[in-house]
């Protein structure tokens, strides 16, 4: 993000000329910059490459118009310069880029603007507004303004008659007029912005989202200044809000906090906020001529109040983080919910628990960096309010305490990196041993959803229900109810059949998908019956040939298998099958009537008498002369299905081979679609409420369920993953703010999982169970992308912004006040050369 950009050196051999120079050469600079910027917006996120040739064209023309134009021109120039590039980034996804200048141009356009005086107390009602008739007398009458003008009359009338006439005067009033001065110039910027940003938003705002929703937010705040400035009117109360936006739009994105209040407004902060304001305070007392009051014994006070504020205050506790913890998910979670900084010991305290022994942590606490640097900013402000008062030995010597201060904090942030990234294989940098405890806890949840579906789904479903309730009914099914057996569809039709036989996967199989689906889900149910047992192609033997009264009678028997589905007490049939024995049974002994032989199902005979006569061929009589016979079931139904249903011949098996079997279908349910749809969809709305709102809502007693223990493991996974944003933002802040990839993973909307962001995927419609594929890949997304950091960085860290800033400032008053030059090097001339000067080499810092 610092290196120097490859493009701006390009050779121009397409750019336009400059513009000609002028009394107008600025204005037609800044307009023709204006189309060109307005044509690059306008390419930027439609199809096909952009045309770089724009770019180029606008550089080289406000580059080379640039020693010609004037301040406010020149503003403009070096705004478009930037914007320029920043919204031909946005084809790269340079999102970040695109914001931090967005709000570096409307702040630079809000802060130029003249902050309007404090409107001025009504006047006293009481108060006459015409004049008293004391003054209407002294001055003969007439009002003091008319009084005035009558004698400016007066003296014009004499001055003419001195000069000889009115003739003599020049008669063209204009020629009495100065020239009037150059009306301001007025940035046509504002007016640009006002049309530019809704477009980029309309074609972006998705993709910000992406990165981080705050983009969104800024390019708003930048679209209310630019709204504003563009019109005329000032208002000091509009005005004053709208710095106090931009600094809140700063604070997130930079400091990614809800405002500026949110951190520098906190009670523990009122010791340091008093004596800054004390000692702004004094700067700003004058007496009644308007001198300043500020006295030596004020100012050196304050000087090292500071320095002591940054030393001991910043360090403590409540600033600073405690290092000892305690580090359970509830006191993690409060604590994360600071700014990293305030909290800079107690992560580092985290740190060196994880990997007890390997690194030594800081001897003392450190100071909050975000705290340090305030303090050291407003030192650096103060000292130079009074350049005398400054320059002695002690202030001297406050100075260098707040410059060790802040070496020592910066040197130790980067041992402290370099020692956890050295601990066991590989780079184990503080992103990495965060990222490895947040994917614990992801895997724990999912874990926990895992077992808490199963368990509500055992609620609701039969079981071996494999149906996924968020798919449509279409889908294919394996399920077979284990428990399902056959029993009669009619008791009076199974001729004596009335057990019940095993209905294997096979037959279960039968049934369509959406019969199935609709039996495991509840919302009907399938069963198998048999039917209408009868024996079949029967026929009779005589037991004796002398003998035509009784018979013995064979058949196959035969019988029907349905396939039934019901649901709310309606019964529909699907399938059929009509079977026949492939054997023949003797299945009845009986009298000889074609009555009994036209009977299928001849029970009610079994158990009669037959009486028959002697044969009359009898060689001796008998008495009584007959013979009486009952009428017996040689063959059972039931038992001639039972012993071949699964044995023996296996019966079942041929209404799967086809063998012996005549099947038959029916139109089945025509509504019956519709129906499974709306109920998987109503059960799949139930499981979802109940399994996010599990992993929404906080428990009131103590865990005993699996769905009970959602809400904890989400609060562990929002735990770390507040710890890897606190470990990049704390000691990678560089990345933090210039990687849209790093950024995105962390807080974008397609970012690592977290409360918020599972409430995202709740509403977009994703089901729970794809709670884990989400999850990690965005993981693995980001693990890859944080591996592709180079190795120094991640090994060494990096220093924040403010605290480089800081530093620097304090460097500069060292070497403007303090720094003596080195005496010059004793070096032997060479021979032939000239005398030279050698010229003071300064420290610096």
């Amino acid at each position: 993000a610092n290196s120097l950009a490859s493009d701006w050196f390009d050779p121009w051999m397409a750019a336009e000329p400059p513009a000609p120079s002028g009394g107008q050469a600025g204005e037609s600079t800044i307009d023709e910059a204006l189309e060109l910027t307005a044509a690059i917006v306008e390419g930027t996120g439609q199809p096909g490459p952009p045309d770089e040739w724009r770019l180029k064209r606008l550089r080289f023309l406000l580059l080379t118009a640039l020693p010609e134009l004037g301040a406010g021109e020149a503003a403009d120039a070096e705004h478009l310069l930037l914007l320029g590039g920043a919204v031909d980034g946005l084809n790269e996804g340079r999102f970040l880029a695109f914001s931090e200048t967005l709000l570096w141009v409307a702040s630079a356009m809000l802060f130029s603007e003249e902050l309007p005086p404090e409107a001025p107390l009504p006047a006293d009602p009481e108060e006459p507004l015409e004049p008293s008739p004391d003054a209407l007398e002294e001055t003969g009458g007439l009002p003091e303004a008319d009084r005035q003008l009558l004698g400016t009359e007066e003296a014009l009338a004499d001055a003419e008659s001195e000069a000889g006439g009115v003739a003599d005067l020049p008669l063209d009033e204009d020629e009495l007029q100065p020239d009037a001065p150059p009306e301001p110039y007025r940035s046509p910027l504002p007016r640009a912005l006002s049309e530019w940003l809704p477009v980029l938003s309309d074609a972006f705002a998705g993709a910000f989202s992406e990165v981080d929703p705050r983009i969104n937010a800024s390019l708003a705040t930048a679209f209310d200044v630019a709204q504003y400035l563009q019109g005329t009117s000032r208002d000091r109360r509009r005005m004053l809000d709208l710095r106090s936006g931009m600094a809140d739009a700063v604070a997130q994105m930079v400091l990614l906090i809800p405002d500026m209040g949110f951190y520098f407004d906190q009670p523990v902060r009122n010791r340091i906020v008093g004596q800054v304001e004390r000692c702004i305070g004094f700067v700003a007392d004058t007496d009644e001529s308007g001198r300043p009051t500020l006295t030596r014994e004020q100012y050196d006070a304050c000087l090292e109040d500071l320095v002591e504020l940054a030393g001991e205050m910043a360090r403590k506790a409540e600033l600073a983080g405690d290092p000892d913890g305690p580090y359970g998910v509830e006191q993690m979670r409060r604590e994360l919910l600071m700014t990293p900084w305030q909290r800079i010991n107690y992560t580092l305290g985290y740190l060196h628990q994880q990997e007890a022994g390997s690194c030594e942590p800081p001897e003392d606490p450190l100071p909050n960096p975000l705290e340090w640097s305030t303090l050291a900013t407003v030192f650096s402000w103060f000292a130079r309010q009074s350049p005398v008062y400054f320059q002695t030995p002690e202030n001297e010597e406050l100075l260098r305490r707040m410059r060790e201060q802040g070496l020592e904090l910066t040197e130790s942030l980067l041992l402290q990196v370099d020692c956890i990234s050295g601990a066991g294989a590989g780079v184990n940098d503080p992103v990495v041993r965060s990222l490895a405890d947040y994917r614990q806890a992801l895997e724990s949840l999912v874990a926990g959803l895992r077992e808490a579906e199963l368990d509500y789904r055992a609620g609701i479903l039969k079981p071996g229900s494999d149906v996924v309730l968020h798919r449509g009914a279409d889908q294919e099914t394996a399920f077979r109810n284990e428990g399902l057996s056959i029993g009669p569809c009619d008791a009076a039709s199974v001729c004596e059949m009335t057990g019940e036989l095993e209905a294997t996967r096979a037959l279960i199989g039968l049934f369509p998908d959406i019969y199935l689906i609709a039996d495991q889900s509840g919302l009907g149910g399938v069963e198998i019956c048999y039917d209408n047992v009868r024996w079949v192609n029967r026929r009779t033997e005589q037991v004796r040939e002398d003998d035509t009264n009784v018979a013995n009678y064979f058949g196959q028997l035969s019988f029907e298998l349905v396939g039934r589905y019901r649901e709310s007490g309606q019964l529909t049939e699907i399938f059929g099958f009509t079977f026949v024995s492939p054997s023949e049974y003797h299945y009845l002994f009986g009298a000889a009537t074609e009555e009994i032989l036209a009977d299928s199902c001849p029970m009610e005979w079994v158990g009669s008498r037959i009486v028959t006569g002697l044969p009359g061929n009898a060689p001796i009589w008998v008495v009584p002369d007959r013979l009486t016979y009952l009428t017996a079931a040689r063959s059972l139904p039931s038992r001639v299905i039972n012993g071949n249903w699964s044995r023996n011949e296996e019966w079942r098996d041929s209404f799967i081979t086809g063998l012996n079997v005549t099947p038959y279908l029916y139109p089945g349910d025509p509504g019956i679609t519709t129906r499974v749809e709306q109920h998987l969809q109503a059960l799949h709305r139930a499981e979802q409420n109940e399994l996010y709102g599990a992993l929404m809502r906080p428990l009131d007693g103590r865990s005993q369920t699996s769905i009970d223990s959602l809400f904890e493991r989400l609060e562990e996974v929002n735990v770390r993953k507040s710890l890897v944003r606190g470990s990049t933002l704390l000691f990678y802040p560089g990345v933090m703010t210039g990687s849209d990839d790093i950024r995105g993973s962390i807080l974008g909307y397609s970012g690592l999982l977290d409360r918020p962001l599972l409430r995202r995927i709740r509403e977009s419609g994703l089901a729970v169970s794809a709670i884990n594929e989400v999850g990690t890949a965005r993981l693995e997304r980001m693990q890859a992308q944080w591996d592709r950091q180079p190795e120094n960085l991640r090994r060494s860290g990096s220093v924040a912004s403010s605290l480089a800033h800081a530093m620097a400032r304090i460097n500069a008053l060292h070497r403007m006040y303090f720094s003596r030059p080195e005496p010059p090097a004793e070096q032997p001339p060479e021979e032939g050369a000239k005398d030279s000067v050698n010229l003071p080499v300064f420290d610096n810092g």
